[in-house]
């Protein structure tokens, strides 16, 4: 839209258009859900799931190792990233270069159980990365403003990592 026609037809001063901070849509006046709602439209959910005309049967087939946005839940179980690993190592002398990406809530006793099932598959080399451990994973939500004006943290995970 350009400094000018926001300056002139929208009112913001230039020092607000100039602040880092600066959320022309909340100054517009429309709600986080109404925000949320524009961006789904205009840039779309990055996610098959919830699209018409496909059948909840075939979705399956779509299953990435970490669902690309927030509304995608579906994905490739740590089991068969393990299984794939395993028939494709029977045909290279190496060891395939893969990360197990563990959901944030994976428990201690459900990754001893993925390192035994690796053992038991004769993988070569099993690294296991769990979801949002590390303050530089992507998946780690900022603190956000709620509607009180109180700030939130959007997730708090522990910091902890498992590679084996």
């Amino acid at each position: 839209m350009g400094k000018e026609f926001c300056c002139r037809v929208l009112g913001f001063s230039v020092e607000e258009m100039d602040a880092v901070t600066f959320d022309m849509l909340s100054a517009l006046g429309f709600t986080e859900e109404q925000i949320e709602e524009a961006n789904i439209y205009c840039c779309g959910t990055l996610t098959l799931e919830g699209a018409p005309h496909l059948k909840p049967a075939h979705l399956a087939v779509f299953d990435c190792l970490a669902p690309p946005a927030s509304l995608a839940v579906r994905r490739v179980s740590p089991e068969a990233q393990i299984k794939m690993q395993a028939a494709v190592e029977t045909f290279i002398s190496g060891a395939v270069s893969h990360t197990v990406v563990l959901n944030h809530y994976t428990t201690i006793e459900e990754v001893k159980k993925l390192i035994l099932m690796g053992w038991e598959l004769g993988i070569k080399n099993l690294k296991l990365y769990r979801d949002g451990c590390s303050l530089l994973h992507p998946g780690v939500l900022p603190l956000r403003e709620t509607e009180t004006g109180q700030e939130e943290e959007g997730v708090s995970w522990p910091k902890q990592s498992v590679s084996v």
